[in-house]
């Protein structure tokens, strides 16, 4: 009976392993010349050439991730039917074609792991998966994902980079509440007038950087000049909604006694203050509206 066991033991084992498509991944000290300890995920897709981008919840692409702890460079960790999979175990991937990108997560703060400035990534690699069990894809990472250029000011647009003790304490690394201040043309042609302040929210994925460079004045609401205000809600578990939170942090407390303290003792604000928002931006304003 015991030999019996051992044997199904052994077949299950056989079976779970040896028919795993197997790929190899490493970084190259010329992008990260220290240990890494993190999550490191492998993004495959058929049609998408840039897989770590897809669109979740829009295109379908299989996922596998590990974590590690202090792995060097050069040293090789491998991705098989033991990693945390999306939707099935690599030996079940249907043959084909795919495009293939891994990325090594620094958690640095960003907002997905794909597009985080630090993170260590490879160029897209094509690979034929087959049922040669015996083919191993060798993976490695000599990019790393770029820190986002600096925002240019114009006449109208700035920039307000608002530091948070709140939230630099919360997360025990020096935070800033960031948005792009529009000032209307009349904040000029009236040097001694104050002016009503509109603060737009962002859906998640958008950021006030769009307004880098941008040379148009703020537009009125009907005929009232405002100064507008497009808040940057990224954080590192994806949209903070400015709210207080035990995962993402006292983000609605920030706001309203750190960022707004300062917009106000920065730019002529006459305390009336009018909210609106796009998407998770939405719930972002009916959660500061209501608390």
């Amino acid at each position: 009976m015991k030999k019996i066991i051992i044997c199904i033991l052994g077949c299950s084992f056989f079976l779970s392993n040896g028919f795993g498509q197997t790929i190899k991944a490493s970084f190259s000290p010329a992008v990260f010349n220290e240990s890494f300890t993190g999550n490191v995920i492998a993004y495959l897709s058929k049609e998408n050439k840039s897989p770590k981008d897809g669109a979740v919840g829009f295109e379908y692409f299989p996922c596998y991730s590990l974590a590690v702890k202090n792995v060097k460079p050069n040293q090789t960790i491998t991705f098989d039917d033991n990693a945390i999979s999306y939707p099935c175990a690599l030996s079940n991937m249907e043959r084909g074609d795919y495009y293939l990108q891994i990325v090594w997560d620094r958690n640095l703060g960003g907002r997905a792991i794909a597009t985080s400035p630090g993170n260590l990534f490879n160029t897209s690699e094509r690979i034929h998966i087959t049922k040669d069990t015996k083919t191993v894809f060798s993976i490695v990472a000599k990019k790393v994902i770029p820190a986002p250029g600096l925002f240019k000011e114009t006449n109208f647009v700035k920039e307000l980079k608002a530091p948070s003790l709140l939230l630099s304490k919360f997360h025990n690394k020096s935070m800033t509440i960031d948005a792009a201040i529009v000032l209307p043309k009349e904040y000029y042609q009236e040097p001694d007038k104050k002016f009503p302040v509109l603060f737009f929210v962002f859906g998640y994925g958008a950021d006030y950087n769009r307004f880098s460079g941008d040379p148009n004045a703020s537009a009125p609401i009907d005929t009232i000049p405002v100064i507008r205000v497009f808040l940057d809600g990224n954080c590192s578990l994806g949209h903070s909604v400015y709210a207080n939170s035990e995962n993402n942090g006292p983000w609605g407390d920030a706001l309203t006694t750190e960022f707004i303290p300062l917009l106000e003792k920065k730019y002529r604000c006459n305390g009336a203050r009018l909210l609106t928002g796009h998407s998770s931006g939405g719930w972002s304003v009916l959660w500061l509206q209501t608390q």
